[in-house]
């Protein structure tokens, strides 16, 4: 963030794009508005077609919300729906992409639909939004730049563990990229996260809960940990640089405990908090940082 600071004060602009997909009400808002300046007819019947998603009452909704709103077969109508809609704005390349993504926003979360099962979701179904993620920033063109996520979206490979079958952004990336995608993962000796805090039943919580700040120590066998007696305890470790052989060839290959929660996490950790993963093939970079967070709230 610093880097990007001084390159603004030097007179250097910065571009940030939007890769993701959660705002399929917005995203289908702009591509009829677009198409009905060239074909009104069209555009009023699918936002007709599209009453719940892009209705009065959709757009005073946050994307998980306009999702559980919607059973499963609602939602394949939409996203049916939303496909005709970016055929409709062939030639207007804005409006594609804007339909485009009102399309994954609800293709990406079927496992959250009111009448879905998420505990029978394929991790194939969870790696759609890491798919369209990569397919939307590498539709943006041959830009150097920053894409920046959750260490676990970033990951340069496919990871195994707890998360085998799991697809992230960065492994789509670095098949297309080689190279050219470099990973860099962040790990803390102490933390303060902002998440929305999971329920004492252990239930998995609405994502538009009220959030908290809770305090995180490094886990025993983390990378952090690892490496810590460094004289600095904030540092980076180039971690594509160094041997494979040996026993710096085991280390690689052992599973760490990583501890990067999602949008919840429990109060007091356990190990159902965190993941255990071979980082092998994944990293290029590991940061350190002695003190984290918490994240601050733009609204």
């Amino acid at each position: 963030m610093s880097g990007l600071q001084e390159r603004s004060r030097g007179g250097m602009p910065v571009r940030v794009v939007g890769i993701d997909c959660q705002a399929t009400t917005p995203d289908a808002l702009l591509a009829l508005e677009r198409l009905a300046a060239r074909d009104a007819a069209t555009a009023a019947q699918l936002r007709e077609e599209l009453e719940l998603v892009v209705g009065e009452k959709a757009r005073g909704m946050r994307h998980p919300e306009l999702v559980r709103g919607l059973d499963t077969q609602q939602l394949e109508r939409y996203i049916k729906v939303l496909e005709r809609l970016e055929a409709a704005c062939a030639g207007d390349a804005r409006a594609v992409d804007a339909a485009r993504r009102a399309r994954q926003g609800l293709a990406s979360f079927r496992p959250e639909a009111s009448d879905a099962k998420p505990e029978e979701a394929s991790m194939e179904d969870w790696s759609l939004r890491d798919r369209f993620m990569a397919e939307n920033l590498l539709a943006d063109g041959s830009h150097r730049g920053v894409f920046w996520g959750h260490n676990v979206h970033v990951f340069g490979g496919r990871p195994n563990g707890q998360l085998e079958g799991y697809r992230p952004s960065g492994s789509f990336l670095r098949e297309a990229l080689g190279s050219r995608y470099r990973v860099v993962l962040f790990d803390y000796v102490t933390a303060e996260i902002r998440a929305v805090p999971v329920p004492t039943d252990g239930s998995q919580p609405d994502a538009t809960q009220p959030t908290a700040v809770s305090k995180r120590e490094v886990l025993p066998a983390a990378l952090a940990a690892e490496l810590d007696g460094l004289d600095e305890r904030s540092h980076w470790v180039d971690l594509a640089a160094l041997e494979r052989s040996g026993v710096a060839g085991e280390w690689f290959a052992t599973p760490r405990a990583v501890d990067w929660p999602g949008y919840a996490m429990l109060a007091a950790r356990g190990p159902e908090d965190y993941l255990v993963l071979p980082l092998e093939g994944l990293c290029d970079v590991l940061v350190v940082l002695e003190r984290m967070g918490p994240s601050r709230p733009l609204r």
